[in-house]
């Protein structure tokens, strides 16, 4: 029974199954897809769930269902009841008007698509009425009206016996169109109806129709016949009888969408009208509804916002002929670089814009220049696609993709920061594919503070070889200079400064620069602490003069070291040192304190020494002792002489008066 169903009749062109689902059925064969991995239950049962999803895709896009009741009914009954129109498509059910007006869920187990023939009016199913019954109403006629929620109407009547509706004019003048507002599919052919009036007599004298035209527009205040109008030659007719006109235009194009009057000329002068406002028909393209099914594969329907007049839709794929069906669903499987576009047989100069999945997208950033630290910048993805795609941001977070950073076609960013730089990747989509796009995005900006590090980090021994590296997140590169205490250091925009052997004199601070054309940055101080063993120490005595006995003595040794030196003082021939630190005091020094001494100035790193002499004197109170004896010989000696100079005087003085008194005597 399958079979017989899913075989073509010649005469039909078709299936049994294919007129009344609008598709071929699935045999069995065809539900399981040929192997190119190991079989296994796992995998077959997927694959059959996925595909299950599948069945009567028309179902996802009809407007019009029938619905199965489950109730138990008389054998002549349907066991469908229909057609309802639906108001929305769910995954599992459908909100269809049931009863004209009130709504109801329906599950799509009780449901089947409903495809309607055209060629003859449709009722839709309604609740039964009470009282007296309706007044029956002409279905309107000419042209295609725009779909709406009551049943569809019935195809266009002969002119004649089209109901005039919209009358104007005045004193016997009138212009009665048909429709005010006719729906039309490019490439179609449409026909606008009117009825006209005109007086005679009419100022007393005879009136006679000289010309019937239809115009859209004027040139210097004069309609203009659409017969001699260029963009529409050889595409219309004005049909004229008993006062009945008819508009026909063929291969109808949207910029045909316009307002249509008619007009009346007659023999009087002043004896001309136009029916205004006119009649507005709108032309539209057809258009082709995706409805996923399953992987690469997709059902379309080709349809339009007008009414579709019946025929065979003829569908091309990548601009080709593939194949024509009498319903406007269609089973397709998809590449992602096909393309399917539909048509009305007869009409196959006016196909549907293609349906197709979303060409890789082109990504742009504006600002379009080096992008810097807190700017604004916008990234804007675009993508070729029909049905239009929809778009999704990420940034790739090493191979892993974030969450979506926005659904919409531009990322913003009001103030850019130095963790957004990366890769992102945008995705266009639509019911037929996806791809996607990757565009870097390279912040720029000054650099951070900068850190300095010494190698070795551990102590620095005078000689060894040190380096010095300075580093600072920028970008672009910073540059870097090296100063110590301010001054310059010679080597240049170098990261790293190397002392290949070290000096004491290296000592102290030392800083680096960095800087890129964004900004510039210094780094704190780094000291840098050059370890050495002492240098020949230096010594001084106070006092400085000569050392008496008696008198104490400060011995002070001083030696440059790094780290500071420790001192032993000696002196020589003694093996135990004589003391140990700096100072050196000898309270009182004599004469065995003299002598050859010397200073140890010690640390981790090395000794050295240094040796003097010191000499003691006699103290000053010793010296004049020493020169009395021979000053006091010298004047007892002196006075001696004295006195026996002065005692012979004296005796020579008192000789003398004896001889003077001797002499008076004798005088």
């Amino acid at each position: 029974m399958l079979g017989l169903r899913c075989a073509p009749k010649e005469d039909l062109q078709s299936s049994s199954a294919e007129l009344i689902y609008g598709q071929t059925l699935w045999v069995p064969g065809e539900l399981i897809p040929t192997a190119t991995v190991p079989w296994s239950a796992a995998g077959q049962r997927s694959s059959l769930l996925e595909t299950a999803g599948t069945f009567m895709p028309g179902l996802r896009s009809a407007d019009l269902v029938f619905i199965r009741h489950n109730a138990h009914h008389g054998p002549l009954r349907p066991p469908y009841d229909a057609p309802f129109r639906v108001i929305h498509h769910g995954d599992k059910s459908l909100v269809v008007d049931v009863v004209g007006g009130r709504p109801e869920t329906v599950s799509v187990d009780r449901i089947k698509p409903a495809h309607v023939d055209v060629s003859r009016p449709l009722e839709l199913a309604l609740p039964p009425r009470w009282g007296r019954p309706p007044i029956a109403h002409p279905p309107p006629t000419v042209g295609m009206p725009s779909p709406s929620l009551a049943p569809l109407p019935s195809p266009a009547a002969p002119p004649s016996s089209a109901p005039l509706v919209g009358v104007q004019g005045q004193g016997g003048w009138g212009v009665t169109y048909s429709s005010t507002k006719i729906c039309a599919v490019t490439g179609s052919t449409v026909e606008i109806n009117c009825s006209y009036t005109y007086p005679s007599p009419w100022k007393g004298r005879a009136n006679k129709v000289q010309k019937t035209f239809w115009f859209t527009k004027k040139k210097d205040l004069k309609a203009v016949d659409l017969t001699t109008d260029s963009e529409y030659a050889g595409r219309v007719e004005n049909l004229c009888e008993n006062n009945i006109c008819t508009l026909r235009i063929r291969n109808l194009r949207e910029r045909d969408s316009a307002e249509y009057r008619f007009r009346i000329t007659t023999n009087q002068a002043g004896g001309r009208y136009s029916g205004s406002p006119g009649v507005t028909l709108s032309v539209t393209d057809l258009t082709v509804q995706v409805e996923p099914t399953h992987t690469n594969r997709a059902a379309l329907k080709c349809q339009s916002s007008c009414r579709v007049p019946s025929g065979h839709y003829v569908w091309y794929k990548n601009g080709e002929k593939s194949t024509t069906s009498k319903y406007s669903t269609r089973l397709f499987t998809f590449g992602s670089t096909d393309r399917y576009s539909c048509a009305l047989k007869g009409h196959e100069d006016f196909p549907s814009p293609a349906v197709y999945a979303p060409k890789l997208p082109s990504v742009s950033v504006s600002p379009s220049a080096e992008i810097e630290e807190g700017s604004s910048v916008t990234l804007t993805c675009s993508s070729d696609a029909n049905p239009a795609a929809n778009y999704t941001w990420y940034k790739e977070d090493g191979n892993q993709k974030r969450p979506p950073l926005t659904t919409e076609p531009k990322l913003l960013f009001s103030s850019i920061n130095v963790s957004d730089s990366g890769k992102y990747f945008c995705t266009a989509e639509n019911e037929l594919g996806k791809t996607s796009e990757v565009v870097p995005i390279d912040v720029k900006y000054a650099p951070k503070l900068p850190s300095v590090s010494v190698s070795p980090s551990a102590e620095i021994e005078e000689g060894s070889s040190v380096t010095l590296t300075c580093s600072s997140d920028a970008n672009p590169a910073a540059n870097y200079t090296w100063y110590k205490e301010n001054q310059t250091l010679p080597l240049g925009v170098k990261g790293s400064y190397n002392f290949t052997s070290t000096r004491s004199e290296d000592r102290g601070n030392y800083y680096c620069k960095s800087e890129n054309q964004y900004g510039v940055n210094n780094s704190s101080s780094k000291y840098i602490n050059v370890q050495y063993a002492p240098k020949l120490p230096s010594v001084s005595v106070s006092p400085s003069a000569e050392i008496e006995e008696g008198s104490s003595v400060t011995l002070t040794c001083s030696s440059d070291a790094n780290p500071a030196a420790n001192y032993t003082w000696y002196k020589e021939d003694e093996d135990s040192p004589k003391a140990s630190g700096q100072i050196f005091t000898i309270t009182d020094f004599r004469a065995e304190h003299s002598g050859s001494y010397s200073c140890g100035a010690q640390n981790k790193l090395g000794r050295s020494n240094s040796t003097f002499h010191l000499n003691a004197v006699a103290a000053s109170w010793k010296r004049p002792a020493a020169l009395t004896i021979p000053v006091v010989l010298l004047a007892v000696i002196s006075l001696s002489v004295f006195l026996w100079i002065r005692r012979k005087r004296a005796s020579r003085d008192s000789s003398e008066p004896e001889e003077r008194e001797d002499i008076r005597e004798e005088t």
